[in-house]
């Protein structure tokens, strides 16, 4: 169950990413690629994770999160280039860590409580 349903939340996120066209310009480019991100993660979870998943949501949300931090620092990563070469500025980008306690902190959440009651913090973008 656990990869298949992970299967299906990634070929939705991917397909949907592909329709998002988005420059990379400036920080508020990176920031409307997250957020963007984060709603069609979120559209993933919700057309996909219809009961109580158990104890894979931990990787279903390592993986989709991991994913989506990688796609946004490479996109922010562009971003500071471009910014860095146009004020010609020799500086190599600095690329974040991901917070891996806020997604443990999630999973947390989702596995302890009651999913029913829970769930509606998938129904929020995650950026």
């Amino acid at each position: 169950m656990s990869n298949d349903l992970l299967g299906r939340i990634t070929q939705t996120f991917e397909k949907r990413l592909k329709n998002v066209s988005i420059k990379a310009t400036s920080y508020e480019d990176v920031n409307d690629y997250a957020v963007a991100l984060g709603e069609i993660l979120t559209t993933a979870f919700n057309i996909h994770i219809t009961e109580n998943p158990g104890e894979i949501i931990e990787q279903i949300l390592n993986d989709r999160l991991k994913e989506n931090h990688r796609l946004i620092t490479d996109f922010g990563k562009m971003v500071q280039d471009i910014l860095n070469k146009q004020a010609k500025i020799g500086l190599e980008t600095q690329i974040p860590q991901i917070n891996q306690s806020r997604i443990d902190g999630l999973v947390s959440r989702l596995k302890e409580d009651d999913f029913e009651q829970s769930k509606w913090l998938l129904g929020s973008p995650i950026v």
